[in-house]
C-alpha cells in the first residue's frame, strides 16, 4: 500500500503489474488530498481493472487495482481471508459497502 501515488507510485505500480502474476490485484491506500483524483487517475492508466472503495470518517479512498477483471465474489473472498489474517485488528470488508 502507498499513501500517495504520483509519478513514484505510477512506476511502481507499472512494476508490480509487469512482475506479477496476472490474476494478482494490488490495493493502493489513498490518503485524501488535493490531487487525489489525479492519484486515482494515474493507477487507472496502469491498469486495466480499477474498484476504487471510499473509507469514511476520512476522505480516503482505496483503490483496487487488477489485470484482470475481478467479480464481486473473488474481491469478497479474497477480503475475508485478509480479515481472517489479521485477526479482526482491522476488517477490510466493510470497504466493500463504499464502492464508487
Amino acid at each position: 500500500m502507498c499513501d500517495t501515488i504520483g509519478a513514484m507510485g505510477t512506476a511502481k505500480g507499472e512494476s508490480s503489474r509487469r512482475q506479477g502474476h496476472r490474476r494478482s490485484v494490488v490495493a493502493f491506500n489513498v490518503n485524501e488530498h488535493d490531487s487525489m483524483a489525479d492519484d486515482i487517475a494515474a493507477v487507472a492508466a496502469v491498469f486495466d481493472h480499477v474498484a476504487v472503495y471510499r473509507c469514511p470518517p476520512a476522505d480516503n479512498r482505496v483503490v483496487i487495482a487488477s489485470e484482470v477483471g475481478t467479480t464481486d465474489d473473488e474481491v469478497r473472498a479474497r477480503i475475508g481471508a485478509l480479515d481472517a489474517r489479521s485477526g479482526g485488528a482491522l476488517s477490510f470488508a466493510n470497504v466493500l459497502r463504499n464502492r464508487e
